[in-house]
């Protein structure tokens, strides 16, 4: 028979009778329990995508979540395109839109490459539902078939790809350090050059100024006009403000923001996601397009990313399962407001520092997408290989 290479080719061969619904091999989860301190907690954010590792150990989420055990996979089943799959290290608790799957007539390792194939995330995505936030039925997960070869030739098949990732995995370790790396001299260089007070501290009150007697909250809605820029925030790279989409998957009315708004992601603030507008376009989804008025632009784009006001605000968010930021918080807090060549001074800086970290972000990413590639190579090629072998 001759190799399979994608999942569309795999049900539509031969050897699609001989696979086996998910339900016959892992069993859905539905035991809900109250996050305890020590938990290992998991939530959508905190996943890195294609890679299943984990940013995080906790979640922001507070209340009750699915409870999962050591070998269990958790699956994104929000945007599951993002291909957002966790192999449980520990027992814990998944908190958001990750359903707990519990490997029973399968090795746990191998099922869990198989829901982390390429190829069967885009067959599951493809039969998603809703536009804004597009969602796999839980029940359609588990009616998707999977190649489930002996059990001990899974394992043959799991050691032989493990032996292949560890060279792949240890560059990638080293790249991704560098990256967080990178975000950490951002921050320190912001707080080096821009103060910072505690929202309702008497301290210097004639620096200090609150962020609406400088810059304007943009409220008003407007059909986004087809072909023009569309931001939304997981088009946004958190910590960095660097934009990797100027289309968005939101459709009909959104702000409209201007060349030197700043976008300030008011959903889970504490993934400082902020934007400083180059283009003219439309904020979807939960940006709040600020507009500078007696603040010079950049500086207030750098004010708004400082660490500290995206750690302030993000504590005074509401809410269990979508935390946000009230605008008027927002535009409450409180700005140092130096003097207008100061303000230059610091956004020409600081402007410079990120021009260059993002000229070390090109290769670097250039580097990991290749090494990333090459990891999901070798993982689809373990699934197809399962598939295409005679039992």
């Amino acid at each position: 028979m001759s190799t399979i290479h994608t999942w569309a080719e795999l049900l539509d061969s031969e050897r699609s009778d001989s696979l086996v619904p998910i339900w016959s091999v892992a069993r859905l989860v539905r035991d809900k329990r109250t996050k305890a301190a020590s938990d290992l907690a998991v939530s959508p954010e905190n996943v890195e995508p294609f890679t299943g590792r984990l940013l995080s150990d906790t979640s922001k989420y507070e209340g009750e979540g699915w409870a999962f055990q050591a070998g269990d996979v958790l699956f994104n089943k929000l945007r599951t395109y993002l291909c957002k799959v966790v192999h449980a290290p520990r027992d814990g608790v998944s908190m958001g839109e990750m359903i707990v799957l519990r490997p029973e007539r399968v090795d746990s390792t191998f099922f869990y490459y198989t829901m982390l194939c390429d190829g069967h995330v885009s067959h599951l995505s493809s039969l998603s539902s809703g536009v804004k936030q597009p969602r796999t039925d839980p029940a359609t997960i588990l009616d998707s078939r999977i190649p489930v070869p002996p059990l001990n030739r899974q394992r043959e098949l799991v050691d032989e790809l493990a032996e292949r990732l560890q060279a792949i995995d240890k560059i990638e370790r080293s790249l991704v350090r560098s990256s967080r790396d990178r975000i950490k001299l951002r921050q320190d260089a912001i707080r080096a050059h821009i103060p910072w007070v505690q929202s309702g501290s008497a301290a210097t009150t004639t620096e200090f100024v609150p962020l609406w007697s400088v810059a304007r909250l943009i409220r008003d809605k407007a059909e986004a006009l087809n072909g023009s820029v569309k931001i939304s925030p997981e088009n946004v790279e958190s910590g960095t403000g660097v934009v990797r989409s100027l289309e968005s998957a939101y459709t009909g009315s959104g702000v409209p923001f201007r060349t030197s708004d700043t976008l300030f992601n008011k959903l889970r603030t504490y993934l400082a996601k902020v934007v400083y507008c180059d283009w003219n376009g439309y904020s979807m989804g939960e940006m709040l397009v600020i507009r500078p008025e007696q603040i010079v632009p950049r500086y207030l784009y750098y004010t708004l990313s400082h660490p500290d006001t995206v750690d302030q605000l993000s504590t005074l968010s509401t809410g269990v399962k979508q935390p946000r930021t009230d605008p008027s918080v927002v535009m409450s807090t409180p700005v140092c407001l130096p003097d207008r060549g100061t303000q230059e001074r610091v956004a020409h800086t600081l402007s410079e520092i990120d021009d260059e970290l993002g000229r070390i972000r090109t290769n670097e990413e250039r580097r990991l997408a290749e090494v990333r590639a090459l990891r999901r190579k070798l993982i689809a090629e373990m699934v197809f290989k399962a598939a295409s072998e005679e039992i």
